[in-house]
């Protein structure tokens, strides 16, 4: 088994019951039946908490990260992951920015898709074309299920980076749609075309009424001490 050590800087860390961020009461979804698909997996934290409530031989997890993949099928050894080499601007510069996660042959499609945190580090324009892509990958009826900050989180995170980083700049989020915060130093806000190279940080904001007119998502609001708001699209 791979040695933990060498996948930490790629791990997100476990500390939220990602299970319970997803069963929304107000869906009636039958987690024991359903075939899930884990969008942006990472280690494959989702697997801690719900195991028991959904079947693991109807779970694949993807990520754009080769070393947390390989981390996730080390921890989770009956489960099947993916490495989606897809581009990314922060975490896979190197990836294929024509690549399509619908082109990738994977056999099935999937009732629900399940995206935590990854649209919080996604331009609007990135964001809008992967959901139109993973609509691709839904069984009839199907559902995507996802989180994204809103711009009133922006103020706690920027807490958090100034206590964590000499070279921060901006105190308030003044934009009324979205923001992209960059290398934790530069705040760029409604930039619809921005196109970077590798960075160590990129996370969107979002005005949550402006993100619910201009994707037609339903907003699930903010599950119990969870710091994301929750949304679904089919």
């Amino acid at each position: 088994m791979a040695s933990m050590e060498q996948f930490k800087t790629y791990l997100q860390p476990d500390n939220k019951n990602l299970f319970q961020v997803f069963s929304s009461n107000m869906l009636n979804i039958d987690w024991k039946n359903v075939s899930i698909l884990d969008y942006g997996c990472n280690q494959g934290n989702y697997l801690n908490s719900a195991r028991g409530y959904i079947n693991t031989q109807k779970y694949v997890g993807a990520d754009i990260m080769l070393k947390s993949i390989m981390a996730a099928t080390s921890i989770h050894t009956d489960c099947n992951f993916l490495h989606y080499d897809k581009w990314h601007q922060a975490w896979n510069p190197n990836g294929d920015k024509n690549l399509k996660l619908s082109n990738v042959p994977m056999g099935r499609k999937f009732d629900v898709i399940l995206c935590y945190s990854v649209f919080t580090h996604t331009t609007f324009e990135q964001t809008m074309d992967e959901l139109n892509d993973l609509k691709k990958m839904l069984n009839p009826n199907g559902i995507i299920l996802f989180t994204i900050w809103s711009k009133d989180i922006y103020p706690t995170f920027n807490k958090w980076l100034s206590e964590r980083y000499d070279n921060i700049s901006g105190n308030t989020l003044k934009c009324e749609k979205f923001a992209y915060w960059l290398n934790t130093s530069v705040l760029v806000t409604d930039t619809f075309n921005y196109i970077s190279k590798e960075t160590e940080s990129f996370n969107s904001f979002y005005d949550l009424e402006w993100f619910k007119q201009n994707t037609n998502a339903v907003h699930l609001g903010r599950p119990n001490n969870q710091h994301q708001e929750l949304y679904y699209i089919r």
